[in-house]
């Protein structure tokens, strides 16, 4: 956060200035001085300001995902509906980038399973999550993120085309045929 003034902060006008500060949720934090620590910190105490409920598993979880990303290894986990895997993951990779400066231009790539998820990430959960973390002054801006796509996911003339001579007219409505054909 940034404080602006017209005019220079004086002996006489610092201790307004002062009263204003000590109010932030971040004036006079102690920040973790490492990794585990902050994901400890952002599921302990950011999130619960939020109402957000602190599951032991999950925090689990976001360091162990931690863990993985500082040492360059592949973590494979099952891991039951309903955990927070999303938050798991999310807070990990920004841990990571705020700890791992060397290499920060790199992305972090997360791959999802369905189509929905990618877009909650990017509407829902990456600008939730941001708002809360400079709340806090962990960050001091939005984390940003951009959605990539396969060829999987548009349409393909040559497929199509395969797919509409498999039909049988006569098991489809008319109008879903003709919709399909011209």
């Amino acid at each position: 956060m940034t404080f602006y003034k017209k005019s220079p902060i004086t002996e006489e006008n610092h201790g307004d200035i002062a009263e204003k500060m000590i109010v932030l949720s971040f004036f006079n934090v102690d920040y973790p001085k490492d990794g585990p620590e902050m994901v400890e910190h952002i599921f302990r105490k950011v999130f619960p300001s939020y109402g957000y409920v602190v599951r032991d598993e999950q925090i689990n979880l976001a360091k162990h995902m931690y863990e993985t990303l500082c040492n360059g290894k592949i973590s494979l986990s099952d891991i039951p509906v309903g955990l927070g895997k999303t938050h798991a993951y999310l807070v990990a990779t920004i841990v990571y980038k705020l700890f791992h400066k060397t290499g920060s231009l790199k992305p972090l790539i997360i791959s999802t399973s369905s189509i929905e998820l990618q877009r909650a990430i990017i509407k829902d959960y990456i600008p939730e999550i941001s708002k809360m973390l400079m709340a806090h002054g962990i960050i001091t801006s939005p984390v940003t993120c951009v959605l990539r796509k396969g060829k999987e996911n548009y349409l393909c003339d040559h497929r199509l085309n395969d797919y509409v001579s498999t039909l049988d007219p006569d098991k489809k409505k008319n109008s879903e045929y003709q919709a399909l054909t011209h």
